[in-house]
């Protein structure tokens, strides 16, 4: 079973919690083509919960969605960009790549005139997030894997890591608000 990647929301969260309470990232383990962590909550709740606890949040938007009839009506691309989004958030396991998989949804939304200043700002969160993507994989990742996670050092490249996934979570709330609730964008 893969462990909680060093790339995902989760994996940077929990990295975080180990940094506040401890003073020091969690141990790294590798394998099964990632680089995971483990810590005391992982150990408690297994593994298995973070291959599922996806399908809630993805199963509540299903749910949303077929109670949304005029979403059900036509495809729209930021119910696809949304859901993308989602997927991300809450996945133990966030590959570099996966961040362009959503990025190629945006070209395809439809903003209304009055939505310019969230398009400004999606915009951008993507670009802000495409940088941090391409900075640090694959740049210095060789290098915050063996100066963070075995030494202790370059915390800054955590926290940049962590600015990277903290904005797909900002993505998430904002295009949530705009697609299903002010309906902005299409």
């Amino acid at each position: 079973m893969k462990y909680v990647s060093i790339e995902s929301l989760p994996g940077s969260l929990l990295t975080l919690i180990s940094l506040i309470f401890t003073k020091s990232p969690p141990q790294l383990l590798g394998g099964y083509g990632v680089w995971g962590i483990t810590t005391f909550l992982i150990e408690n709740l297994g593994l298995a919960f973070f291959n599922y606890f996806w399908l809630i949040p993805i199963t509540w938007f299903y749910v949303f969605l077929i109670k949304q009839k005029s979403f059900l009506k036509k495809l729209y691309p930021s119910v696809f960009f949304f859901l993308t989004l989602l997927f991300l958030v809450f996945s133990k396991n966030l590959h570099p790549q996966y961040i362009f998989w959503f990025i190629t949804f945006f070209p395809l939304l439809q903003f209304k005139s009055k939505a310019k200043k969230t398009y400004l700002i999606m915009y951008f969160l993507l670009l802000t997030m495409a940088y941090l993507n391409q900075n640090v994989y694959p740049l210095l990742y060789t290098g915050f894997i063996k100066n963070f996670y075995q030494q202790g050092q370059q915390v800054e490249i955590f926290y940049l890591q962590l600015l990277r996934n903290l904005s797909i979570v900002a993505l998430l709330i904002l295009s949530f608000k705009s697609t299903f609730i002010k309906k902005t964008i299409q």
